[in-house]
């Protein structure tokens, strides 16, 4: 009987939630959270996620070309065993948000990105594994090239749209319409413990579980998690303009997953209109200073007809503005994003309103 007590306490510890590690509901004030950017300011606003809560914490900025503007707060305190980070995010424009973990120095700085559609409050679920080091020119190196969890000293968020403006001008995405002061709202943050891990073995670069999307649009372009797809499964739903004179760039960051034992990739595709799709994996090479990008082509016959590709690797062709000494073909261990661009109307398609629906993302063997 002691056993099946003991047993027992066990069972119901265990199917209780992780006690967060960090939580910050900013009842009684901003929770020591600050702003750091030009014209940039936090304070505590009544109302926030849900009926019950009370205040949530508001970050108002400006989006400059190449100015970032960032809402933060210092940690104190380890966040050794932290696997999931959770709040709620609502912003005053559809743009992508960037999650900071910033490391002591010398080490780096991680983020993962979600998608805040306009004026909606969502639940925004991460794990550890959806953070990568940001391997810019000019950012924080870090030696062992690991998320040290014990090391953090900052957590922030910020709105990405600024990247947007700084595009060099000889790409076709128009920027003009997100300059200016923006609000981001936040509520209920909680960092905790508890769960498994995500394989890092996995070669699924995203089965959509999540009740957010960790895809970015720059261009103008609303982004949502589907239900019900002409895939009969879950599926990211872009809504976007097919125009003459400029594009939409959908993105998946997929640095942190292993598709080094990948011969190639898997995708499902739909358009309400006939597509001509260009989409390209980027490679980081640590002996050159630019990204390379290996691009292949699919055509959408449109009238939301389902198209499944496998695509091997050796059939990406290396882009043409590639650096003179970059390789021939696709290195999988190296790959850091996925991206599409619908090319439709600057090849002489009909201009006008479509939709695009995503799914099936994964490596294989």
């Amino acid at each position: 009987m002691r056993f099946a007590a003991l047993v027992l306490t066990a069972v119901c510890v265990l199917g209780q939630p992780s006690k967060p590690i960090l939580e910050h509901s900013f009842e009684s004030g901003e929770d020591g959270w600050m702003a750091m950017g030009n014209r940039a300011h936090v304070h505590s606003v009544a109302g926030g996620a849900s009926a019950s809560s009370k205040s949530s914490l508001a970050f108002g900025y400006f989006v400059e070309p190449m100015q970032m503007a960032l809402a933060v707060v210092p940690i104190q305190h380890s966040l050794a065993g932290v696997r999931s980070v959770r709040f709620w995010l609502k912003t005053d424009h559809a743009t992508p948000v960037a999650v900071l973990l910033s490391e002591s120095k010398p080490g780096g700085d991680y983020t993962a990105v979600v998608w805040s559609p306009k004026d909606t409050w969502q639940e925004v679920e991460l794990r550890v594994e959806d953070f990568t080091l940001n391997d810019g020119p000019n950012d924080a190196k870090d030696d062992n090239g690991k998320l040290d969890l014990d090391k953090i000293q900052g957590f922030g968020v910020m709105d990405l749209s600024f990247f947007a403006l700084g595009i060099d001008g000889a790409i076709p995405i128009k920027t003009s319409k997100i300059a200016g002061e923006h609000t981001l709202w936040l509520d209920d943050v909680r960092m905790a413990g508890g769960g498994a891990s995500a394989t890092p073995a996995s070669s699924t670069i995203d089965n959509l579980e999540r009740k957010n999307l960790q895809w970015l649009a720059l261009g103008g372009a609303t982004l949502h998690i589907a239900a019900e797809s002409p895939m009969r499964s879950r599926a990211v739903r872009a809504n976007y303009n097919q125009l003459s004179d400029s594009f939409v760039l959908f993105l998946r960051r997929i640095g942190h997953m292993n598709l080094s034992y990948s011969a190639g990739i898997t995708i499902e595709l739909a358009s309400e209109k006939p597509a001509h799709l260009i989409l390209s994996l980027e490679e980081k090479v640590a002996e050159i200073a630019k990204p390379v990008r290996f691009n292949v082509t699919i055509d959408l016959p449109g009238g939301r007809e389902v198209v499944r590709k496998q695509l091997p690797f050796k059939e990406f062709e290396l882009a043409d503005d590639a650096p003179s000494d970059a390789p021939s073909r696709i290195d999988p261990a190296y790959l850091r994003t996925l991206s599409l661009v619908d090319l439709r109307g600057l090849v002489g398609g009909a201009a006008g309103a479509n939709t695009l629906w995503i799914s099936g993302l994964a490596g294989y063997k």
